[in-house]
């Protein structure tokens, strides 16, 4: 390669600092869309884990169902008990009327004959009465327990209805969980497949780009030490502000890159340089427009993915649509373009 004008250094660095810029865009934009599935997996994965902290809230719970309360066990009488005080008593008085009646006989006492014939009067009177108590309690009794054992089996149909919903219920709900989960894995495995094959779309032009500017770097144009995007940037603004017009010497871009490292007018470290980017503005222009427009490119293209995602209604449609991104197939178009006349501009000085 003949000697360099100030035109074809600048002309050059332009080149370098396009393609270099454009590396730098790729990585960030590959990083960008891997970014967004990423966080779309994150959000799936915390809705999952919320859904899986509910999980109790949704199963399906029994029904609580009292059991009818037995009447008989607070019950004041007993049909029994009634009878044998019936029977205690008609002994009782039975006993009485007779030795009555026959003390009457013995001493021939004609009033204790009469009170004795009351007295078993009376007995029978009585004995009587009991016996109606006896049989309306009887009666009462059976008629409980009738409805007693009809709560019973109202109840236990109803236990059995309970256990048949609960069962439907509860079959629904596992449905429900197992439908859910595998869904969950089909569509985080699908987007594992999406991250794939944007970072696959993405690296193609990116490995082109590289090859170009390797060929660029070949003709040993740039000392090795400035081969890298900051520094191209930096002096590439060097020589199309006018600053300088050739790369060494004491008036050269690296002695002066140099010289504004020390005296910390510029920044050298990318990393340092993205924490601060407002700050480089003045000093070094020009690699503050590049990570602008970086910073605008991989903002669209997370929005773009983030979008696709979104409105994605079935889960087989998400690599698809993604693979074929109008804004990404956009963008890989762009960079083969500046490719393309890269690789012509580098035929043309090594011709």
């Amino acid at each position: 390669m003949s000697e360099l004008t100030t035109k074809d250094i600048t002309e050059y660095l332009k080149n370098a600092m396009e393609l270099e810029s454009s590396i730098y865009r790729q990585e960030r934009a590959i990083e960008s869309a891997k970014q967004s599935i990423k966080d779309k997996k994150g959000r799936n994965y915390n809705d999952m884990c919320n859904r899986n902290q509910n999980k109790e809230k949704r199963m399906p719970k029994k029904k609580e169902l009292a059991k009818p309360e037995d009447s008989r066990s607070s019950r004041k009488f007993s049909p029994v008990t009634l009878a044998k005080e019936s029977v205690r008593a008609d002994i009782f008085y039975t006993v009485i009327s007779i030795i009555i009646i026959i003390l009457g006989f013995v001493f021939k006492v004609q009033l204790m004959k009469v009170i004795g014939l009351i007295a078993i009067i009376c007995f029978l009177g009585r004995l009587f009465i009991n016996r109606k108590k006896v049989t309306d309690c009887v009666l009462k009794e059976q008629q409980l327990d009738i409805e007693y054992e009809q709560k019973i089996a109202e109840y236990e149909k109803q236990l059995d209805i309970n256990e048949q919903e609960y069962k439907k219920a509860l079959e629904v709900y596992e449905q429900a969980e197992n439908q859910a989960k595998t869904e969950y894995e089909e569509v985080q495995e699908s987007l594992t497949r999406a991250s794939e094959v944007i970072e696959e779309k993405l690296s193609e032009p990116l490995a082109q780009t590289r090859q170009v500017l390797e060929k660029l770097y070949t003709s040993d144009v740039i000392f090795p030490k400035y081969k890298n995007m900051v520094a191209i940037c930096t002096i590439y603004e060097y020589f199309a502000a006018g600053r300088c017009t050739t790369l060494v010497g004491a008036d050269g871009a690296y002695n002066l890159y140099e010289s504004e490292l020390r005296q910390n007018l510029i920044i050298g470290k990318l990393d340092t340089i993205i924490s601060q980017l407002e700050e480089i503005k003045q000093n070094q222009y020009i690699l503050y427009t590049e990570l602008k427009k970086t910073n605008s490119i991989t903002s669209s293209i997370y929005r773009d993915i983030k979008n696709i995602l979104n409105s994605v209604e079935q889960i087989g449609d998400t690599v698809q649509n993604i693979a074929h991104s109008s804004y990404i197939t956009s963008y890989c178009a762009q960079v083969t373009a500046q490719n393309t006349e890269a690789l012509k501009y580098i035929t043309l000085i090594n011709g």
